[in-house]
């Protein structure tokens, strides 16, 4: 977040208020929604394991990305790529 309200030419927390004024979303909640819906669509387009998808989007804990996504979706990774399979 720091990069990206030095490139915008602000301090972080001017930054943080602007971009939550302006898109209803706190910046790292916005870049949440955007890791989680990337991975909806690794997951239904690749044979990648969870973990891979979680590492490739920046992820440091599988388990954090599961609670992440769980609160996106209202399912967990696993289940959501069996219910594309079973359609």
């Amino acid at each position: 977040m720091a990069e990206l309200a030095r490139t915008a030419g602000y301090s972080p927390d001017h930054f943080s208020r602007v971009f939550l004024k302006v898109t209803g979303l706190r910046p790292q909640d916005f870049v949440i929604q955007a890791r989680v819906g990337r991975a909806r669509q690794l997951l239904a387009e690749s044979d990648l394991t969870v973990g891979m998808i979680a590492e490739a989007l920046g992820f440091q804990d599988i388990f954090y990305f599961s609670r992440q996504f769980r609160r996106q979706t209202g399912q967990a990774p696993t289940a959501f790529r069996r219910g594309l399979r079973r359609s």
